[in-house]
């Protein structure tokens, strides 16, 4: 029975780190600006906080991810276009030099990207 104890005292360590952020859609937004940040782009607009990352309403792509690019010129065509978009996240993640250190929802390059 003490084993048994332990055991889930360790899986209960072990996974509570992975319930601290959500994951899932954002809502369909309207970029309203696209920066170039440190290792990569920020796109603000009325996506919410999907992953609780604690900064609402902008949106990280890293320019590591495979699909930076075509992901740029999205959010470029979506903000010219007054075009909405919506991202998929799992994922925060810290810029530096920007935010205080804050976490912002990120997008990995196995997630969707949505424009209409």
């Amino acid at each position: 029975m003490k084993i048994f104890f332990q055991s889930v005292v360790i899986l209960i360590f072990f996974f509570s780190p992975m319930l601290v952020y959500s994951k899932g859609y954002t809502s369909w937004a309207t970029p309203t600006i696209v920066e170039l940040v440190s290792n990569g782009v920020a796109i603000y607009g009325a996506f919410g906080d999907v992953s609780n990352c604690g900064e609402p309403n902008v949106f990280f792509i890293h320019k590591d991810d495979p699909r930076y690019s075509h992901a740029y010129s999205m959010a470029l065509a979506a903000l010219a276009g007054k075009k909405e978009m919506r991202f998929y996240s799992s994922k925060c993640t810290s810029v530096p030099f920007h935010w205080s250190g804050n976490k912002i929802n990120t997008n990995v390059n196995t997630q969707s990207i949505y424009i209409r």
